[in-house]
């Protein structure tokens, strides 16, 4: 992932579903110079060890967490800004949804990462 950020010239990126923050952490590394990563996710426990990954190899400053469901429409998350790059680990219902939902944000060329 952190090649691939790399080879697009990724200057702003989205993750739905952080985890313990590994791709995060991948995609962060690879950002061109000053860009950024915004990741969603529903989990403070989860996060927190991210959050502590994110700081150890010293990409925190590029990374922002927004805690909240990214479908929500009260949450922040995705960004009406087009995006470069999406990495999603959403849950299996809502994947269609969540499909839309970034596709119609990403820029043209941009690429949609699942796993």
């Amino acid at each position: 992932m952190t090649i691939l950020t790399r080879l697009l010239d990724v200057r702003s990126a989205v993750e739905v579903g952080t985890f313990t923050g590994y791709s995060a952490l991948c995609v962060a590394r690879g950002l061109a110079s000053g860009g950024r990563l915004v990741c969603c996710d529903v989990s403070e426990e989860w996060t927190g060890l991210a959050r502590e990954a994110w700081e150890r190899a010293g990409v925190a400053d590029r990374i922002e967490l927004r805690i909240a469901p990214a479908l929500d429409p009260s949450a922040p998350c995705p960004p009406t800004r087009r995006s470069t790059s999406r990495s999603s680990t959403p849950t299996k219902p809502n994947y269609a949804a969540y499909y839309e939902e970034l596709l119609a944000r990403l820029r043209p060329n941009g690429v949609i990462l699942g796993r």
